[in-house]
């Protein structure tokens, strides 16, 4: 999956004498209304990922083939220690144990790329007295025929992917203003490039899924929407954004529309995120031999 943008301009009159109030006020008119600066979803999304740490919530819905999936959780982000945690739920199928729908994800990117997933799915495929799988990209690599974009599942819930996806949105519009976690929002629509958004990601994995998304059999779209509602200091306050992808293990031979919205809170205020500890980790390495999980 995909996983992939201030508000309030205010003229300020420092007045110091009348001459200095009169040449102010006749050289620096406000713009009118609705003209909205072309870059003000990208300076959003560039402050909010810059952040010292923020609390999120997030859902997604897949659809396609008249049938649907939809998934949702929450999560912390301390940008500092460059760690994530989230939690993953699947909402109910029918005959599928609820708890094998959900998972707990923590990231740890302060040295490479290194993924902890702790779900009642995996059973007793974990050693005994073992509750996280550990997945560190930079020491398995592709080769080794493990199914790397299967197992990171908290790529699907890390907001880098919309902030970098927001970095691009184009010619924003200004649709009105709306209260999000008790926060007065202004909310924006605009719409992203995907073809800009490929020749530019310097991240392999998620060039490569954006890449998917642009050979989509029959579709020629490549404008996709991207809504945005920013708040006073200029954070992001919501995200969503809609886009198709093949998902061949979902529906094999069909699109898959996805919506994706996140909301994020509690700026700079500080989270705690503990990495699991080794005694209860499996290190996926050790199960190469066999690394069907599922």
């Amino acid at each position: 999956m995909t996983r992939v943008p201030v508000v309030g301009i205010t003229v300020v009159l420092a007045a110091v004498g009348v001459f200095a109030f009169v040449h102010v006020k006749t050289t620096q008119l406000p713009p009118p209304r609705n003209v909205v600066p072309a870059d003000r979803i990208a300076k959003a999304a560039a402050r909010t990922s810059s952040t010292s740490s923020f609390t999120f919530t997030y859902h997604a819905m897949l659809s396609g083939a008249g049938d649907s999936l939809e998934l949702h959780g929450d999560g912390s982000s301390d940008r500092e220690r460059r760690l994530l945690a989230a939690s993953v739920q699947l909402d109910p199928l029918p005959g599928v144990n609820v708890d094998r729908l959900r998972a707990d994800v923590v990231l740890d990117r302060s040295d490479g790329f290194v993924e902890y997933l702790r779900t009642p799915s995996l059973g007793d495929k974990l050693p005994a007295g073992k509750s996280w799988l550990k997945l560190d990209a930079r020491e398995l690599g592709r080769a080794k025929g493990v199914g790397l974009d299967e197992l990171r599942q908290g790529d699907d819930a890390d907001p880098e992917v919309l902030f970098r996806f927001m970095r691009h949105a184009d010619h924003p519009q200004l649709l009105g203003h709306e209260t999000i976690g008790g926060v007065r929002t202004t909310h924006y629509s605009a719409g992203v490039d995907l073809r800009r958004l490929v020749a530019t990601e310097s991240d392999a994995v998620l060039r490569d899924e954006l890449r998917r998304a642009l050979e989509v059999p029959g579709e020629t779209e490549t404008l996709y929407p991207a809504d945005a509602w920013i708040d006073g200091k200029g954070y992001l306050r919501r995200v969503q954004v809609m886009f198709p992808e093949r998902i061949p293990e979902l529906i094999p031979h069909g699109v898959v529309t996805i919506t994706m919205t996140e909301e994020f809170s509690s700026f700079g205020t500080g989270v705690h995120i503990v990495v699991p500890p080794e005694a209860s980790v499996v290190d996926v390495a050790a199960l190469v031999p066999h690394p069907t999980l599922a």
